[in-house]
């Protein structure tokens, strides 16, 4: 299953959910925050210059106490003043340089920003003047929190703590550089800039660990942040994994714990393991209630109701929301947005065009109004898209498909949503009869999708490869430990010797010629095995070499098959434009979904690490989403899947996925008729060790009365019956109360195991 696909799902959820809480930066941090510890020095304080430094020390613990109090910020005042009249008197300059910078934080603790402000650019231009830069760097982040996170002010905060960091980097400062890189590039990630992000977060890291400092949750939390909107899931998850090592090391119990249990669950999520994604959100849920934070429980009751449209719960989907809108109305125009996103594609599941249109039209106003949409574009114009085309107006469609292309302008690097933009255009162009351009557009959808697969893949191998290097440089270490213990041995021993030989006889010294002469044989011994090891290694390292070439090789062979099956399907398309005859065109569709049905093997065979068999389990999934997306049944056909994770090789997979096509394929066209709703059920059980049955039910209309099964003519039947001779396998049809199919087969386990085996 490709992203785009998957965007309605989880997209609302990551979006919405990883929101930045941005924090004021507290710019001293190298300075203690225990003031009995200050108070302490202070009295011990032998010269002006030190006192001076203590004084300002003192002020700032008490501007940015936690629950601060109006008598606080006097004392922050009172101290301050003591440290300006120390620093005057002696002609302090990094002192005077501090009190400046001082005066307008109180300035703003104090909501007196105008003054503030001055008092920041006195402060800059005192520091500048004195050549003082860790004033300086302290004066750019003041002058930085006068500027909110969107548009250009973000620009002006970006840019001020850029200069900050600069400045900080040619200092011994490294905490405070650290912290400093660290919200630098919080702030490119707000911005989407998420390349320039991750080399500043690393930087910071880097930082951290040089200096030994462990409080860096919040920084492995937003790595796995940006990494999860680069589309790196895995990453995402091992650096959530990291920052939840961090906060338990730590002994965190502070409310950044939500944004950390929230994140792995989403990763979690996003890589289809729902029980422990299930697990991290309840965690999660535990903290927000804690803390009594309704935006937090907010976030939650969005993931359950995501949860809920994945399995087609739509209507429980749409009284949560609803509930949740009242209990806790949105205040933020993204939660809003999001939310009337929600709302639309869920009365679009339920074919309620009426309802969905009020919430598409509170989705353009919001269009029409906000000058920057950011990460919340793509909630709005897919959406609209979706509704126009399924109300058939063509037009209008097309309108905000070429609004959807200008917003994605400059954000190609996001290949999810290009992708899905490029499969709404390929649907719309088919609908018109445009086909060739449908052609095109498809053939820009999947090269895409095939272009995110093989990065997901790159980055997995990138992941492992580092994780092995890692583990071999500690056994590298290990070995070198050790070969420093048997020098030492053997230095020791040396030094015995030549004791013994000092103060021996002739006897000795012979003794000791016979020794080094064993010595010497001994080396040359050795000297040859390393020789023969070294050959060995070599050896071992070209086969693994063969061995990879093989299954590259593999992979491609695979991967070609898939995409020429994928071009023949688009030439049928194509050619069913120029027919008239509504048998000859039935005839191509079937023939697509049976040629959709191989190149889902042959794709799932060069996506797996194992190339001999097929998981049945996701691939039946797969074929049946695609089935539904064929034929447009949205709700009206409900699939109950119950497959186990069985692995067939692909002999035998490719008659099992044939079958299950011309089964799906006459459940959907024969057993409901006139827009009946219906359900059909497809199940894959081991029923012993080597035998596997496959059924598929569904409670339609059934067989025609009188019908003779063993001897009916219909192409599907006998396919079915032939695919069923080529398994070796028993085929069943029953009548009642709609139509099951069943069929036992052995299952080839020489193929199955093995490793890659020819095709």
């Amino acid at each position: 299953m490709t992203y785009p696909n998957l965007f309605p799902y989880y997209r609302i959820v990551l979006l919405i959910a990883l929101l930045l809480v941005t924090c004021k930066f507290t710019a001293y941090t190298q300075i203690p925050e225990n003031s009995t510890d200050i108070q302490a020095k202070l009295a011990q304080s032998s010269t002006s210059t030190e006192q001076a430094d203590l004084l300002l020390a003192l002020s700032l613990h008490y501007l940015h106490k936690p629950g601060e109090l109006p008598t606080d910020i006097d004392s922050a005042q009172f101290l301050l003043k003591q440290a300006s009249i120390v620093s005057d008197k002696i002609n302090y300059i990094q002192g005077k340089g501090t009190v400046l910078w001082l005066q307008g934080e109180i300035f703003h603790e104090q909501k007196q920003l105008d003054k503030a402000r001055k008092k920041a650019q006195e402060a800059l231009l005192y520091s500048q003047k004195n050549h003082l830069k860790e004033q300086e760097a302290d004066s750019y982040m003041s002058l930085a929190s006068f500027y909110s996170v969107e548009g250009e002010d973000l620009l002006k905060k970006i840019n001020y703590y850029r200069s900050s960091v600069l400045l900080l980097e040619s200092t011994q400062l490294r905490l405070k550089t650290a912290k400093a890189l660290e919200y630098l590039g919080d702030l490119y990630s707000v911005k989407e800039d998420f390349d320039s992000s991750l080399f500043y977060l690393h930087k910071a890291l880097t930082t951290f660990k040089a200096i030994k400092h462990k409080k860096i949750q919040g920084l492995y939390s937003l790595l796995g942040y940006v990494y999860g909107h680069k589309g790196n899931h895995v990453l995402s998850l091992k650096y959530g994994l990291l920052a939840l090592k961090a906060a338990e090391n730590a002994h965190d119990t502070s409310p950044q714990l939500f944004t950390i249990y929230h994140r792995i669950a989403l990763s979690y999520y996003i890589l289809h393991n729902n029980e422990a994604a299930y697990t991290f959100f309840e965690k999660a849920v535990d903290v927000a209630t804690r803390y009594k934070d309704t935006a937090a429980i907010t976030q939650i009751k969005i993931n359950e109701i995501t949860f809920l449209r994945r399995i087609k719960k739509t209507k429980e989907s749409l009284a949560i929301l609803h509930k949740l809108v009242t209990t806790y109305p949105p205040k933020e125009y993204s939660v809003k947005i999001a939310a009337y996103y929600t709302f639309a594609q869920l009365y679009m599941d339920e074919q309620m065009p009426a309802e969905a249109e009020k919430y598409i039209n509170q989705l353009l106003a919001y269009r029409n109004t906000v000058s920057d949409l950011g990460t919340m574009g793509p909630f709005i114009y897919k959406a609209t898209i979706r509704f126009y085309f399924e109300a058939a107006q063509y037009e209008k469609t097309y309108e905000y498909l070429n609004a959807y292309h200008a917003f994605l302008e400059g954000r190609e690097s996001n290949k999810e949503l290009m992708a899905d933009k490029e499969l709404y255009w390929s649907k719309t162009d088919s609908s018109t009869g445009k086909y060739l351009s449908a052609l095109r557009h498809f053939q820009l959808y999947k090269t895409l999708t095939d272009s995110i697969h093989s990065e997901e893949k790159e980055k997995q191998l990138a992941a492992l490869q580092l994780q092995y290097d890692l583990d071999n440089k500690e056994k590298d270490i290990q070995l070198l430990r050790k070969e420093g213990i048997i020098q030492n041995a053997t230095l020791q021993k040396e030094k015995v010797t030549k004791n013994i030989v000092i103060g021996g006889s002739i006897m000795l010294l012979l003794l000791l010629g016979l020794s080094y002469n064993r010595y010497r044989l001994k080396q040359h011994s050795n000297l040859q095995l390393q020789i023969k090891q070294a050959e060995i290694n070599e050896q071992n390292e070209l086969l693994k070499k063969l061995l990879t070439e093989k299954e590259w090789l593999l992979k491609e062979i695979h991967h070609r098959v898939k995409n020429n099956l994928q071009i023949v399907i688009s030439l049928l398309n194509t050619q069913s434009a120029y027919l008239n005859n509504e048998d000859a065109l039935q005839a191509i569709r079937n023939s697509q979904h049976r040629m959709y049905a191989m190149s889902l093997i042959h794709q799932k065979l060069y996506q797996s690490e194992n190339m001999a068999s097929i998981d049945m389990h996701w691939y039946i999934q797969e074929l049946v989403l695609y089935m539904q997306e064929c034929f447009s049944i949205h709700n009206k056909i409900h699939f109950i899947l119950d497959t186990d994770s069985i692995q067939i090789d692909v002999v035998q997979a490719v008659p099992l996925g044939l079958i299950v096509n011309e089964a799906v394929t006459n459940a959907i066209k024969y057993a409901f008729p006139d827009q009946k709703r219906g359900e059909v059920r497809i199940s894959l059980k081991t029923t012993s060790p080597s035998l596997c049955q496959l059924t598929i039910k569904d409670n339609g209309i059934g067989l025609p009365a009188g019908l003779d099964i063993e001897n009916t003519e219909s192409l599907g039947m006998s396919l079915m019956r032939g695919l069923t001779q080529q398994l070796g396998g028993t085929f069943q049809v029953n009548s009642q109360n709609g139509v099951a199919l069943q069929i036992t087969f052995e299952i080839n386990r020489e193929l199955g195991h093995g490793g890659n085996q020819p095709i």
